[in-house]
């Protein structure tokens, strides 16, 4: 993982009248916040690009390293025949990268022998895994920069006076021409130093396998022209947005309809047991050997998401010290009394007791790390500003939520859960589970959309949620628990995994016309139940605003779509 920023400056400002450019180098303040996502390797490059008789262009680059993977740290902004490369990302496959080498040197290989912007493109589209890149082609005077489709790692780029500036972070989110914006994951963005041209070579088709894509409403991109050629979508299957002929209704308690609807769905749970293994054994796997001694994270409320994956991943790697992280806000009990006794962390003492009842399971290999929030500590926080400025510029109530309680349990100050004892999270890659209920039916929307049993009310809610995750949360989500020197790792969009997912008819993932608890996410919950997580089965989901409690420090309690007051300090 890395923090990385790019910087263009045409010349332009010399004609302005102060004969100045404050644009032509990133403000000192963002890059401080660059290098906390980096904290093993700093560098940056600066190179002036002829473009014509006499007129060259300036070009900085920036990049701090977390190295995760080959046999030794490598450096970035990385130089290679054709260009130079500051890339943030994982690559699973697409592209092979063998176990002694880092991707970042594989991929520099790989574009320095890509003759042209198609092949440059189609090969950066072709990777498998979280990426954010900008690739400086001296000899063709291109630069190529984009996310990966669901957007999973940050990218922030503005328009200046006299070019543009891309970062992972940012510090300064002044309002106007200047604001820094997400980079829509549409595509791979191509600027021509030549003729000062844009173009978006764009994905064929969307996550849900639409053709169809919503307009960017990045103010920095309005007028990009979209290129003749598309990339190849990483989703290789489009949404079923219809139910199988297999619609059951059963009624009962929860263990007798999972019982029957295991029977009923038998083949398509034992595929996404084994699909979903496979996601995590990837993100687990591709983690150099030079971290053995390194818990991996995985933030944990006790809920199904979170519990299914530390099953697998425990069951999976049993040599492999697990973290499972809880994060609780103090708030008022029924008695007005101080607590951290918080629904996730009922849950998530729940769940972690019945880990340590599943067979194969070396439970001493796991710990559940309880981190405490006080309310002092929060406010703290929140009038720093640090965490804000990760969180922009993304900034209602909700990110100002999620956003804090991220950073606060990756951060990972608390005790064990068994011996009581402080103890602070060692992790450099925490495992997620984004993703799970944009698939499966997870969010109350999806359960409206089927009022009246409307199946394709609800496959296009599915569909426009799958379409819209890359500019929700995860730019947000990146940049909160980079700073803390951490990688996410979301399973749930795994490629291969969304794409299995995808090719399921409606009903074998989600029973929307069962109860509620059972039809949710009713793929997970019968694998659940299979692996003999009855309890976890059953479990109802809690949002992480509430189920940590952070909601509730607020004595307000905005809606969460609201703008939160706290950016405007900025």
């Amino acid at each position: 993982m890395c923090g990385i920023g790019f910087a263009l400056c045409l010349g332009k400002c010399n004609e302005l009248p102060s004969g100045g450019c404050s644009h032509h180098v990133l403000d000192e303040s963002t890059l401080n916040l660059m290098r906390r996502r980096g904290p093993d390797q700093w560098n940056t490059v600066s190179l002036l690009v002829p473009v014509g008789t006499g007129l060259s262009v300036n070009v900085h680059l920036w990049a701090a390293v977390l190295s995760l993977r080959g046999n030794e740290s490598s450096e970035q902004p990385v130089k290679g025949p054709g260009g130079i490369l500051c890339f943030n990302g994982e690559i699973y496959s697409g592209l092979y990268v063998p176990p002694e080498m880092s991707d970042t040197a594989v991929l520099i290989e790989s574009l320095s022998s890509s003759s042209s912007p198609s092949a440059v493109a189609q090969l950066v589209s072709s990777l498998r895994g979280p990426w954010a890149f900008v690739y400086v082609c001296q000899k063709s005077r291109k630069i190529y920069f984009g996310r990966d489709i669901f957007g999973r790692r940050s990218l922030l780029i503005r328009r200046t006076t006299c070019g543009f500036q891309l970062t992972s972070v940012a510090h300064e989110h002044q309002l106007g021409e200047n604001r820094w914006e997400e980079l829509p994951a549409q595509g791979v963005y191509i600027y021509d130093m030549l003729v000062s041209s844009w173009t978006l070579m764009q994905w064929d088709r969307t996550p849900s396998g639409s053709t169809i894509h919503n307009v960017s409403s990045c103010a920095a991109l309005h007028d990009v022209p979209l290129a003749t050629e598309h990339l190849t979508s990483p989703i290789e299957v489009a949404l079923q947005r219809t139910p199988s002929t297999r619609l059951v209704s059963i009624q009962g308690s929860a263990v007798d309809v999972f019982g029957v609807l295991l029977d009923v769905y038998e083949k398509e749970v034992a595929a996404f047991h084994d699909a979903l293994h496979k996601a995590i054994k990837r993100r687990v796997e591709n983690i150099s050997k030079r971290f053995t001694d390194i818990p991996v994270g995985i933030l944990f409320s006790g809920g199904i998401d979170s519990t299914v994956i530390a099953a697998i991943a425990l069951r999976s790697f049993p040599d492999v010290a697990f973290e499972l992280i809880n994060v609780a806000f103090e708030h008022r009990d029924s008695q007005g009394q101080p607590s951290f006794n918080t629904p996730d962390r009922r849950t998530s003492i729940e769940a972690f007791k019945e880990l340590e009842a599943l067979d194969g399971v070396e439970i001493s290999k796991a710990r559940l790390l309880c981190v405490d929030v006080s309310y002092v500590e929060l406010q703290r926080a929140r009038a720093g500003l640090h965490v804000s400025r990760l969180i922009h510029p993304m900034n209602t109530v909700l990110d100002d939520s999620l956003g804090f309680a991220l950073w606060f349990a990756a951060r990972g100050h608390g005790y064990d859960y068994k011996t009581t004892k402080r103890y602070e999270n060692r992790s450099k890659v925490l495992l997620l589970g984004m993703g799970a209920d944009e698939q499966l039916g997870g969010y109350s929307h999806h359960a409206a959309s089927f009022k009246d049993c409307s199946w394709s009310s609800l496959g296009n809610c599915i569909a426009m949620d799958m379409d819209r995750i890359s500019c929700r949360n995860l730019g947000r989500d990146d940049r909160v628990l980079a700073d803390l020197g951490k990688e996410s790792r979301a399973p749930f969009l795994d490629e291969d995994l969304v794409s299995f997912l995808n090719g399921l008819p409606l009903d074998a993932k989600m029973g929307l016309n069962q109860p509620r608890n059972v039809g949710d996410k009713l793929i997970l919950r019968l694998l659940a139940y299979k692996i003999n997580l009855r309890e976890t089965a059953q479990r109802a989901k809690k949002a992480l605003q509430f189920g940590s409690k952070i909601a509730h420090v607020d004595p307000k309690r905005n809606k969460g779509h609201i703008i939160c007051n706290r950016f405007e300090k900025h």
